[in-house]
């Protein structure tokens, strides 16, 4: 990828823990940490939003939580997704935007 290309995450589960990743994920299908693409709340991102337009906004991060089963047990998960805070008051669920890429947040950046 190369500045300017924009691309999408997608939401992932681990036990109930929600968490937003990019392709390529492991062998086996799962997010890496160490090649998470680097989103802070607070940091600055362009957004292509599904109608074509192009907004900048700020990364703030929404509470989540649901129920989760394992064995018998259930208990409450929660999780902080990272959304899009837009000047004029509304937000975009990263989930379904496109992100400006930049290689400065990208610890992947240069391999193939």
């Amino acid at each position: 990828m190369k500045r300017f290309d924009f691309f999408r995450l997608k939401k992932g589960s681990d036990w109930g823990r929600e968490y937003l990743s990019r392709a390529p994920l492991t062998r086996n299908g799962s997010a890496e940490i160490k090649r998470a693409y680097r989103l802070a709340h607070g940091d600055r991102v362009v957004v292509k939003l599904r109608d074509g337009n192009l907004r900048s906004g700020t990364i703030g991060l929404r509470r989540s939580s649901q129920r989760v089963g394992d064995h018998g047990h259930s208990y409450d998960v929660a999780s902080d997704l990272p959304v899009v805070l837009f000047d004029d008051g509304t937000e975009a669920n990263l989930e379904f935007v496109d992100i400006e890429y930049d290689p400065a947040r990208d610890p992947t950046a240069g391999e193939t």
